[in-house]
């Protein structure tokens, strides 16, 4: 698949329709993960379709570029709360039930900026820091109860990110970037081979970049 979604509608239409080529059922929700509403929302969506969650997700994020002193208050909140609040709201809401169940998988995008700070997109690179803390911590108190935790750090992707966060004039975005598939492909390799709850993070590797955890 080389759809980028986004939170458009019809980005999410057509990301599902492509999805149900593959013969699977798809439940496409809409929702805004900014919000407190949006998130239960989200989570009552899960709970509707009647299903237990095998595998979880946690995808959706943001950032904003420019001078910390410069950027709208809004909009640095704005990355705290779907880089970082709805993560935890969500894992909170549905990781519960994969326990009770003894097994199942979370899958959590960061970014390689999770490593390092990042002058000029710093509450990006903040709360990429804090995610990818929150999740070896959680890998942790999970790794007896056959609930394993991912988390990917790609580097600059191929993807509409550097101009919803209004980053297309950074040196980051004007360098190479990996083929949103390929990371993908990764992540989903890189979910598999975490089998042992005890065992070291795992790693699903992207080009240029070191290994997610």
């Amino acid at each position: 698949m080389t759809t980028d979604p986004t939170g458009a509608p019809h980005r999410i239409a057509v990301v599902a329709a492509e999805l149900a080529l593959t013969g699977a059922r798809v439940d496409a929700v809409r929702a805004d993960l900014t919000t407190p509403d949006g998130l239960q929302a989200l989570v009552e969506a899960v709970h509707a379709v009647g299903r237990p969650v095998d595998v979880l997700v946690l995808n959706a994020g943001v950032a904003n570029g420019g001078a910390f002193l410069d950027t709208p208050l809004e909009d640095d909140l704005a990355v705290v709360a779907l880089d970082v609040v709805a993560p935890v709201h969500l894992a909170k809401r549905l990781v519960p039930p994969m326990v009770e169940r003894g097994g199942g998988r979370v899958l959590v995008t960061w970014s390689v900026a999770a490593t390092m700070p990042g002058p000029y997109y710093a509450t990006y690179a903040a709360a990429k820091a804090f995610g990818l803390s929150f999740a070896q911590a959680l890998r942790h108190e999970l790794r007896r109860t056959g609930v394993t935790v991912t988390a990917l750090l790609p580097g600059p992707t191929d993807t509409a990110f550097f101009a919803a966060g209004r980053m297309q004039g950074t040196r980051l975005a004007r360098g190479p970037k990996d083929d949103p598939a390929r990371v993908a492909r990764d992540a989903g390799a890189g979910a598999r081979r975490t089998r042992h709850p005890r065992g070291t993070p795992a790693c699903a590797r992207t080009r240029g970049t070191g290994p997610a955890r």
